[in-house]
């Protein structure tokens, strides 16, 4: 015995190290990288604004055409250029004579601006360029970047106004916007060229050595710098650490060296930890063996039924405990799943550590939100489950605690210097009303959740009859839709159009939004808009919805953003009221609305309601010139003869024909139907409810390259849409 467990303790010793070694070092790689990545960032960005400053110079210098040399106002900005820091000399060069302007510096006499290279560069590019590195004319081992643009006026040729840094002066552009763990460990930050040849280095011994020569790295770093990709790599020798990440701009690449000092501690500390895990599952399981009857051992395998990640209680023990702490005790409550959206996005996205950080956060929030006599457990990678017992939900009913886990979840998390948004679905079932056992309490919650996601957007559903409400509760509801109205308490949100071929954002569809204070909580458009159109509300709130794209397409014309095609939602009751396209033309008056950028979006069923009455409003719509959309189509019954006759621009095909489509072959002979009907009549063809790669695939394969939905995202806000434009 005593041979066997001095065996297992050395097997479990050889065990944690290996184990320990590759995730610590994973983990401290990611890191790195990111400290570098957002070195990269910086700046690339600096590059950038650094173009976009030379190039106002030269406009500038180029309004003085005739009296550019030995110009004081030329002077003026030269100096707030160069004290701004932004360069370390600016200078302006004159074709016809030499001429050269410079501050702080005083060139030989045989110095000859239109030979350098970097006058060179901008005179045959052009525009605006970044070029170099320069050695220094006074010191060899100084480099230089030189950002130059050329000199036009009225398409003549007069010269180049050139900005120059030097490349040592790149760490102050990102060292003092960086905190973090991985910042203390920071030797040098430096950079080489494609070959590995080190070009700016605070110490000027070293300039011009390869860095494999310095450092100890193999030899073949040299071959995997042109491969490196976008987001870089790390790498390891002896001593430190090397985080490479290209400058795309420059040709060139920045170095981040780390110390190896915080990798051997990690290493050597969590390989202990995990050693005496190791150790204490071992005796666990000498005396489990030893031991004849394995009751006496049970209670202690319970602690292993936990969740590697977040140490919740695993599916399995979960329904153990909710089973005997709560149903047996006749504990009435809610039952939920919560399902984190397009999970499996994210985990490609992110290293293991931030999905790690990530999950636990989510944990917090989630038990913050139900209270402390709940019980909290992981479903599966993207669920967790709980149950919360009615006296935590006490006065402010299920729907509220219910909003609070989603508006909770909806905020960014931040891990890493990086911002993470979520979004979440949350189906729920009561006990004892909905299932007196644990697996109907739970086939009842996915019931709910299932329905929640149709719904779309960060929404929650109760597994109930609540929704076949009576006259009293449609009577509230409209009350408080009408007070909303009038206090403009219904917002807009825009879900972004994207073409696949050129991954670019085409159109955004507008989306209307409700928080009720009257009834303090989120009403979902899937509860107020039919209630609305039953009533009437509808052009009130049809009207309401346009007014408010419109001012915002204004707001974002002002800011110089034009977006090609801003699509909203027509109820087929606002279509057809009598003054609508007269009172659609006052709001584009009003609001000096390029008619061409609207996109209206007309549900099909509500097309086939009454389509000789629709097509008539249509082809007035379409004279006007609006672009038109059929939304949900393949949801409804279309007659091929009226959609013929329809002046119909594009087709948005249903999401349900989507969200299995990478399991059913019927969805994906449909679609493949859908792309030849809208071919050969002529419509442009969209996918709308995306949620995932594979389902992106095959559209794309099929003929659709629109595509709207999460996978690449969720309806955000009209500032969050100017970030991107921006």
């Amino acid at each position: 015995m005593c041979g066997i467990f001095f065996l297992g303790l050395i097997l479990s010793t050889l065990i944690a190290y290996f184990h320990v070694t590759k995730w610590i070092t994973t983990s401290v790689k990611d890191e790195q990288l990111t400290f570098a990545l957002i070195a990269q960032a910086t700046t690339e960005q600096w590059l950038s604004a650094s173009k976009e400053s030379i190039n106002a110079f030269a406009e500038k210098t180029a309004s003085y055409k005739d009296n550019i040399e030995n110009n004081e106002l030329l002077d003026v900005l030269i100096a707030q250029y160069t004290q701004s820091n932004q360069f370390d000399y600016l200078t302006i060069s004159l074709e016809k004579n030499g001429y050269y302007r410079i501050n702080n510096w005083q060139p030989p006499s045989h110095y000859d601006p239109r030979k350098r290279p970097w006058y060179k560069a901008a005179k045959a590019n052009n525009q605006t360029t970044i070029s170099g590195p320069y050695k220094s004319v006074d010191d060899q081992n100084i480099y230089y970047l030189s950002v130059s643009a050329p000199i036009f006026s009225n398409r003549e040729f007069l010269g180049v106004v050139s900005g120059d840094i030097k490349l040592t002066t790149f760490e102050s552009l990102f060292v003092n916007h960086i905190e973090s763990e991985s910042s203390k460990s920071v030797v040098n930050r430096f950079i080489i060229d494609n070959d590995g040849k080190i070009i700016a280095h605070h110490d000027k011994s070293i300039i011009g050595k390869i860095l494999t020569t310095i450092s100890r790295l193999t030899p073949d770093l040299h071959d995997s710098l042109p491969s490196i990709g976008l987001k870089g790599d790390v790498f390891v020798s002896e001593q430190s650490m090397y985080a490479i990440v290209p400058l795309s701009s420059l040709n060139l690449n920045l170095v981040v060296e780390f110390s190896k000092k915080e990798l051997n501690q990690k290493l050597l500390t969590e390989t202990l930890v995990l050693l005496s895990h190791f150790l204490i599952v071992f005796i666990l399981v000498i005396v489990a063996l030893y031991i004849a009857n394995r009751n006496v051992v049970k209670p202690l395998f319970k602690f292993l039924e936990l969740d590697n990640e977040t140490e919740l209680p695993n599916k399995k023990h979960f329904k153990q405990i909710v089973t005997s702490q709560y149903l047996k005790a006749d504990t009435q409550g809610l039952l939920l799943i919560i399902n984190l959206d397009y999970f499996n996005a994210l985990t490609s996205s992110y290293s293991t550590v931030i999905i790690r950080q990530l999950l636990n956060q989510v944990k917090e929030r989630i038990q913050k939100s139900i209270g402390s006599q709940s019980l909290l457990g992981v479903f599966s990678e993207s669920r967790f489950v709980s149950f919360i017992p009615n006296s935590e939900i006490g006065k402010d009913g299920n729907n509220y605690i219910l909003n609070q886990i989603i508006e909770n979840l909806d905020k960014p998390f931040y891990i890493a210097n990086k911002e993470i948004n979520l979004s979440a679905h949350v189906g729920a079932s009561k006990f004892p009303e909905n299932g007196d056992n644990i697996e109907e309490l739970i086939n009842h919650a996915f019931t709910a959740f299932s329905v929640s996601r149709k719904h779309g957007g960060a929404d929650f559903c109760l597994y109930s009859d609540e929704m076949k409400a009576g006259a009293g509760k449609t009577h509230l509801l409209l009350s408080a839709l009408r007070n909303g109205l009038r206090k403009k308490e219904l917002y807009m949100v825009y879900q972004p159009q994207i073409d696949t071929k050129t991954n670019t954002m085409i159109s955004v569809e507008a989306l209307v939004r409700w928080y009720s204070k009257e009834l303090d909580r989120q009403i979902s458009p899937i509860e107020f808009i039919p209630v609305a159109e039953a009533s009437e509300l509808v052009g009130l709130l049809g009207d309401y919805i346009i007014e408010q794209v419109f001012m915002q397409i204004s707001i974002w014309r002002e800011k110089g953003i034009y977006i090609p095609k801003v699509a909203i939602n027509i109820s087929p009751n606002h279509l057809m009221r009598k003054n609508f396209c007269s009172n659609l033309i006052q709001l584009v008056e009003k609001d000096k609305i390029d008619i061409r950028q609207i996109e209206l979006e007309i549900t099909e069923t509500s097309l086939m309601e009454n389509p000789q009455a629709a097509l008539v409003v249509l082809k007035q719509l379409k004279s006007l010139g609006f672009s038109l959309a059929i939304d949900d189509f393949g949801s409804g019954y279309s007659s091929f003869q009226y959609l013929k006759e329809m002046p119909i621009n594009k087709l948005k095909i249903d999401r349900m024909f989507v969200q299995e489509l990478e399991y059913s072959s019927s969805d994906q002979a449909i679609i493949q139907s859908l792309v030849a009907i809208a071919k050969n009549m002529g419509f442009s063809l969209l996918a709308e409810g995306v949620e995932n790669k594979a389902q992106l695939d095959i559209l794309t394969d099929k003929g659709v390259f629109i595509i709207q939905g999460y996978y690449f995202s969720k309806p955000i806000s009209a500032e969050d849409i100017t970030k991107k434009l921006m």
